[in-house]
């Protein structure tokens, strides 16, 4: 009968028994089994695409990861939108974006497109405090001397602004520190002048016209007021 050797055995025992825990912790991968079912969180399969990984396979594509667009890459592709590159129309709103990092082409021709609205009632009903508000010094004389003559003339405005159709920027620029901006607007509205015996003598009361006006607004750079007023029409 022979016997085992104990010089060779207890190696061998050892050996199988180091080979059963490392199969323990480690597993074993065949080559058949699905992903690791845990995966530290935030480090998800981000797989990528056939174009990503031909360009630089060694480019490790971070799950979550997003380049964010600055507020400026934002404003500028909107301007981009409104008048084509290296067109001073587009120079220009971008150069008072740079000036004024509160500007918003978009947000400008909503405002705009209300004060003209606003201007427009306020001249017919003779509201001088919010023609004040919104005009320039200089045009703000002219409305008030146009209501004041037609008072004096015992003569009133029938208005009725029915809604603008187009309001576009036509130029935009920066002059001794003041920023410019021309908008042309394309309105539909009532309008009609009676004297003092109610008698139409301008216009027809019910008749609807189009109305192309181009109106200019300033505002002064280094000024802390946001506001922006018609300096011309």
């Amino acid at each position: 009968m022979d016997f085992f050797d104990l010089s060779t055995l207890v190696p061998l025992i050892v050996a199988v028994f180091i080979f059963m825990k490392l199969r323990n912790v480690l597993g074993t991968r065949t080559g058949h089994q699905g992903p690791p079912k845990h995966i530290p969180k935030g480090y998800e399969a981000n797989p990528r695409s056939a174009e990503q990984v031909e360009a630089n396979d060694n480019v490790v594509v971070m799950p979550g990861h997003k380049q964010e667009e600055s507020q400026e890459d934002i404003v500028f592709g909107k301007i981009n939108q409104i008048a084509s590159s290296r067109t001073k129309l587009n120079k220009g709103l971008k150069a008072i974006y740079q000036e004024d990092n509160g500007f918003d082409p978009e947000q400008f021709l909503q405002g705009a497109a209300a004060a003209y609205e606003m201007i427009i009632n306020s001249f017919a009903e003779g509201d001088q405090q919010t023609l004040k508000s919104l005009l320039s010094k200089d045009v703000y004389e002219e409305f008030l001397n146009a209501i004041k003559e037609r008072n004096a003339r015992g003569e009133t405005m029938i208005s009725n602004f029915i809604g603008i159709n187009e309001a576009k920027f036509t130029s935009a620029l920066i002059e001794n520190g003041e920023a410019q901006i021309t908008v042309k607007f394309v309105t539909e509205m009532i309008s009609a002048v009676a004297d003092s015996n109610d008698e139409i003598i301008d216009g027809d009361p019910n008749q609807v016209v189009e109305t192309i006006d181009e109106w200019t607004f300033a505002r002064a750079l280094a000024s802390h007021d946001p506001n922006w007023l018609l300096i011309a029409t």
